[in-house]
């Protein structure tokens, strides 16, 4: 594709990563955590058509969109997430270390990136190595739902949350209890 398609497509899955952060805030209370390894899920078999596929360009737009969804909703589930897992003594601590891990990430990625970019394969292939975090992200996202599941007896981080919503004579959700 040229330059300008190529910068079009990056827009989209900006765009796109927008969007699924809008939609995922609205939902998670609603749906839970298991909403976070979906979004995982959701996005590998995308990301290895592209290793794996000669696709034509609306295959390529389609397969950047849903990723990008993901993505957006993956970065503002996990932190709405992280807000309301921890008790609110240590609510801060554990959230900074949620985004120190991020931006750890963040860091990495790029050396990472250019390691694989300096394989030479061509570029169809380098979106297979893009699948092992998700798949290291869907295997988290698992685990964090088994934990909330025992935290919670539920999915949901706050089942408060989901009686408010329930009940309209509920009180609303305002802090965890330490357990």
């Amino acid at each position: 594709m040229s330059i300008q398609q190529a910068g079009q497509t990056t827009a989209l899955f900006s765009a796109a990563s927008l969007i699924g952060g809008l939609v995922v805030a609205s939902l998670i209370a609603r749906v839970g955590v298991a909403l976070l390894p979906a979004m995982f899920v959701i996005a590998i078999p995308l990301l290895l058509m592209f290793a794996t596929q000669e696709l034509s360009r609306t295959a390529i737009i389609v397969c950047v969109l849903i990723p990008g969804i993901s993505f957006g909703a993956l970065q503002v589930g996990c932190f709405t997430v992280t807000g309301m897992l921890y008790p609110t003594a240590m609510r801060v601590t554990g959230a900074g270390w949620a985004l120190s891990v991020g931006r750890i990430g963040a860091i990495f990625g790029p050396i990472v990136g250019a390691a694989v970019f300096s394989l030479q394969l061509p570029p169809q292939q380098m979106f297979g190595f893009a699948t092992v975090p998700m798949v290291v992200g869907a295997v988290g996202g698992i685990v964090l739902t088994v934990l909330c599941h025992r935290r919670f007896g539920s999915v949901h981080v706050d089942d408060r949350v989901r009686q408010s919503q329930s009940s309209p004579s509920a009180p609303a959700a305002s802090a965890i209890p330490a357990k």
